[in-house]
């Protein structure tokens, strides 16, 4: 993502410094893949959100903020947090409680 590298010197992409800072307070190490590398890149599609608006029912409910949130919390604990997962083979709750990677976020944000 042009927000977050600059270019690359050889094979190691050079990060600017805001998302550096950003990378070292929440305590993770970035991983950049290559331009044109579609195969290096996560698989995220449309299809979540069609997922998530089939399943959740958003289309009944009034799309404010708040209410989204809400929607979002209620449909992740009874609906997507619980569902076996075929890919995982696993339920994504049982999964997150054996997460041994993740850190606490720090108290105060940036």
């Amino acid at each position: 993502m042009k927000v977050v590298v600059t270019g690359y010197d050889g094979d190691p992409p050079i990060y600017k410094h805001p998302f550096l800072a950003f990378a070292t307070y929440y305590g993770f190490q970035p991983w950049a893949c290559r331009p044109h590398r579609p195969q290096t890149k996560g698989k995220m599609n449309g299809l979540f959100f069609v997922y998530f608006a089939k399943s959740a029912q958003t289309a009944e409910r009034s799309l404010r903020w708040s209410t989204l949130n809400e929607v979002t919390v209620q449909w992740l604990a009874q609906t997507a947090d619980v569902r076996f997962h075929h890919e995982i083979k696993t339920r994504p709750i049982d999964r997150f409680r054996r997460e041994t990677h993740l850190l606490s976020l720090p108290r105060q944000t940036l």
